[in-house]
């Protein structure tokens, strides 16, 4: 059946009912004269067509358009819109429609129940056509055959890449492409596609990738042939900033152009070691760079062969190029077809520079050049007709080595410590570096070997070495020293009461102790600091010390105090002894003290809880004069008599320890006061810094108790 309206000619095509599909087809026509002239116009069509299809259940549709347009002797030009999937529903607008035929195709596949499915078609949104048909569900079939098939694409794509680096290729290719529905024809197997270089032809040309044949700079091939073409980088070699190519494929009047970036590589040489003395070789390494020396690593087949010389100093060495086994391949000032890539790392191959001739005044510098011949393993020969350069070079690079009198560059040593300040108990690493006469960093001979010892104040550390501790490590080789593997350590003294103590470290070397050198580190007091409330003893009995009244008899029921609640005495005494080098702590000191009877008892007999402060003078005889030094009485408690603060200076200064009886106010009274016990850690800035055994939050200087003091307990070092 055939009707026509206006313009638009519409042909309802059968509904076709398989098993388990249905299948819609519905055909529109746009009326316009076609001759070929007037083809070129039909994109320009302002007709605007909708297609809306819809059916019941959750089944999901295809829905296709093809576009076709028959000109003069039946030629038919076409494609097909890009298919749209829905679940439910489709629609599908072309704004423009140009003339032409338009086969419209919904197919659901797949039915589990009796379905319905309509087909609308608007023309500037008035229904021309509308196609509805049902099916039961049952088994799939094969859909009949579409009327018309595209046999040509509408474009076709070409792309180089962005960048490419000097003498690498890019094999052209085109492919296919069919985005749109304009009445252009291009088919890959039939139309020959012309490449062109439209500028920066002379950074590159095209080659035969197989016979490296030199094509030109225009080339005119079926696109299944491309392949077997590239865009060879094997022109001049660009700047550092690089060389724009731009290619233009042109085929059927379609033309397509794009451009690539081609940027140049540099060659680095590398010394290892970059300073030698006479007698001795540095090893060569030769990598490739881009212009911002950033590594650039060579296909393997693209691996530059170069001429390797020394432009300067050649009278000082000879290159050797070998093989790992000492079998020489080449050597001399100019070494030729060096494959760079076996010199980049651990392989069959190595270069190497010798310093086996003239012996340097001092120093001497040796410049090595490298220069690319463009021949050997390289992709593509470079024709010397292209580049204006000498010997056909031309990516470069360069490097130097040093080489040294065999004289001993070594004057001194420098020493320093990895902390400037440590603290009693820590360590820190001690380096080594040689120095020369401009004291600049020099290496010795692999054989130095160097003295390490404490030189002042000694007593507050030791060094340590690969097992060996003491106060002086010997016969240490200079690579170690170098790299920390001396360590001192602050386990000597605790400069408790004293401000940082320096301690000088020297070195020498052996054999040699005029080659010397010396730095120091400080020590500072790290007090161990213990909590009377420490969970560890804080619940312990103290001493036999139970609650006594007015009279001084035990009051009843009895009730035992805990070292938490009048231990502070007790744990400032256990921190003496601990930095003393005694393994005292609170606990073991209270058991310690209550075994040898060292608490004091009122005149009632009964224990008071008082301290016997002669028992750390006792325990810790080896360090501690017998006596302690006493700065007031109890007296002066009792009728809230102070001391002065700057008695208690010379003391801290000779790094006696010091403990004082403080003012502490009572949580429920403030404005009573009730004896606490604190140890004075030091003197900086004025202030006195305490260990505070009550450990009470920001309490850390006698400023927290108003700088006053009642008593104070000195025990002076031996």
């Amino acid at each position: 059946m055939k009707r026509c309206l206006f313009v638009v000619c519409l042909m309802l095509a059968t509904v076709t009912h398989l098993d388990g599909q249905v299948i819609i087809r519905e055909r529109v026509e746009l009326k316009a004269p076609l001759s070929q002239t007037q083809l070129s116009l039909l994109p320009s069509s302002t007709r605007s067509l909708r297609i809306e299809a819809f059916w019941g259940g959750s089944t999901e549709g295809t829905l296709e358009i093809i576009h076709t347009v028959v000109i003069g002797g039946g030629t038919q030009f076409g494609c097909t819109i890009p298919r749209s999937r829905g679940v439910g529903s489709i629609s599908y607008t072309i704004p423009s429609a140009p003339a032409g035929r338009y086969e419209i195709h919904l197919n659901l596949t797949g039915l589990a129940q009796p379905t319905q499915a309509t087909v609308k078609v608007f023309l500037d949104d008035l229904l021309v056509a509308e196609r509805t048909a049902t099916h039961q569900p049952g088994p799939l079939g094969d859909p009949p055959p579409l009327s018309y098939q595209p046999p040509y694409s509408s474009r076709f794509e070409f792309r180089l890449g962005k960048s490419a680096f000097f003498e690498e290729s890019i094999p052209l290719g085109v492919q296919e492409r069919n985005e749109s529905c304009a009445p252009t024809q291009w088919d890959a197997a039939l139309h020959p596609v012309t490449v062109r270089i439209l500028s920066g032809e002379e950074y590159a040309t095209f080659r035969q990738v197989f016979t490296r044949e030199r094509l030109g700079t225009s080339i005119t091939s079926l696109a299944r042939d491309l392949g077997s073409i590239a865009l060879a980088a094997d022109g001049a070699l660009p700047d550092s900033g690089g060389a724009m190519v731009v290619v233009q494929a042109e085929s059927n009047g379609l033309v397509v152009v794009d451009s690539l970036l081609i940027k140049p590589y540099y060659f680095e040489v590398r010394a290892e070691p970059p300073v030698i003395r006479h007698g001795e070789e540095a090893l060569l390494r030769i990598r490739t760079v881009d212009a911002q020396g950033n590594s650039y690593e060579r296909p393997f087949n693209l691996s530059p062969v170069a001429e390797v010389r020394l432009p300067q100093g050649s009278e000082y060495g000879r290159l050797v190029y070998e093989y790992s086994s000492g079998a020489e391949r080449a050597r001399g000032d100019t070494v030729r077809d060096v494959e760079t890539v076996f010199t980049t790392f651990e392989s069959g191959l190595r270069l190497k520079f010798v310093a086996n001739e003239q012996l340097p005044i001092d120093s001497a510098m040796v410049h090595v050049l490298v220069n690319k011949t463009g021949e050997g393993s390289s992709e593509f020969p470079i024709p010397p007709e292209l580049y204006p350069f000498d010997a056909r070079d031309t990516v470069r690079g360069r490097g130097r080595v040093v080489v040294v009198k065999k004289k001993e560059l070594l004057h001194h040593f420098a020493l320093r410590v990895e902390r400037d300040t440590v603290e009693f108990g820590e360590t820190a690493k001690v380096f080594v570096q040689a120095k020369d006469a401009a004291n600049n960093d020099t290496e010795p001979p692999a054989d130095t070997r160097v003295n390490i010892a404490l030189r002042a104040d000694e007593r507050f550390g030791n060094l340590a070495y690969a097992g060996r501790v003491g106060k002086a490590i010997t016969d240490v080789p200079y690579t170690d020293a170098k790299n920390g593997q001396v360590v001192f350590a602050a386990t000597g003294e605790n400069p408790i009461g004293l401000s940082p103590q320096e301690v000088v470290i020297g070195v020498t070397k052996v054999g040699e102790e005029s080659k010397q050198g010396v730095g120091t580190v400080w020590v500072k007091t790290n007090f161990v600091k213990y909590c009377q409330s420490d969970s560890i003893w804080g619940n312990e009995p103290y001493d036999s010390y139970k609650e006594l009244d007015e009279k001084g008899n035990i009051k009843q029921p009895e009730r035992q105090y805990t070292i938490r609640e009048k231990g502070c005495a007790l744990t400032a005494m256990a921190m003496v002894l601990r930095a003393v080098g005694l393994d005292f702590t609170p606990e073991s000191l209270n058991e310690k003290m209550t075994q040898d009877g060292r608490f004091t008892k009122n005149v009632k007999g009964n224990w008071s809880g008082g301290v016997n402060w002669n028992a750390v003078s006792k325990y810790g005889s080896a360090k501690l004069k017998p006596d302690p030094v006493p700065i007031g009485t109890q007296q002066n408690w009792n009728s809230k008599t102070t001391i002065a603060l700057s008695s208690l200076d010379s003391y801290l200064s000779s790094g006696a320890f010091v403990i004082v009886l403080v003012g502490n106010p009572d949580r429920r009274d403030p404005t009573q006061l009730r004896n606490h016990w604190v140890l004075v850690a030091g003197k900086e800035g004025g202030k006195y810094r305490i260990l505070d055994p009550g450990c009470y939050q920001g309490r850390t200087t006698l400023n927290s108790y108003g700088n006053v003091i009642y008593r104070a307990i000195i025990y002076e070092r031996k």
